[in-house]
């Protein structure tokens, strides 16, 4: 009797200790993402647009992006076209954040030529820069 109730005992305990270490995993597990989008647009072609994006994921590891795109009509046919973009990684607690940033400059000319202009910032460091005609 008296080793049945031992048994008895060390396996709810040893249950207990389980369903308590399996438990973060459960709640951790959760993410939350959030999104901000906003389009304008005016008759002349012209159009800005912005979105703004965050996440967290199980880890604790906050993602924040943000994009913005401009496009510009001109009255003889040419076309200037900007592409931000900025993202922000930060990993919980660990005081490592990270950035990084590029701008993509497009113009379309009246005469059909393009110019194309990159350029992007890894934690404040250049690691592309480069300007393209065609």
């Amino acid at each position: 009797m008296k080793v049945d109730l031992i048994m008895k005992k060390t396996s709810i305990i040893l249950a207990s200790v389980a369903v308590m270490a399996f438990s973060p995993v459960a709640i951790a597990a959760e993410a939350e993402v959030t999104a901000k989008a906003s389009v304008v647009a005016d008759s002349k072609g012209n159009l800005d647009k912005k979105v703004k994006t965050t996440s967290t994921d199980s880890a604790g590891t906050k993602t924040t992006t943000e994009a913005t795109t401009e496009v510009e009509m001109k009255a003889d046919g040419a076309m200037e076209k900007t592409t931000t973009k900025k993202e922000v990684v930060d990993p919980k607690g660990l005081m490592n954040k990270s950035e990084s940033s590029e701008k993509t400059s497009e113009k379309k000319n009246a005469d059909g030529s393009t110019e194309v202009e990159n350029k992007k910032i890894v934690d404040g460091k250049t690691v592309e820069d480069t300007k393209e005609k065609k």
